[in-house]
């Protein structure tokens, strides 16, 4: 994730399907600071 001049950088264990899982569960939220903080969707791609 990236802001202006700042970057967040993180790594889990996770496969494929956790990161899925999550991607849906932002995607569905109704949280106003989600849209927010979200610039740009980029699909998941194997």
């Amino acid at each position: 994730m990236a802001l202006e001049n700042d970057m967040v950088y993180g790594s889990v264990n996770a496969n494929q399907r956790h990161c899925e899982k999550t991607a849906a569960a932002l995607s569905e939220s109704k949280l106003s600071w989600l849209e927010q903080i979200i610039t740009r969707r980029i699909p998941i791609v194997n």
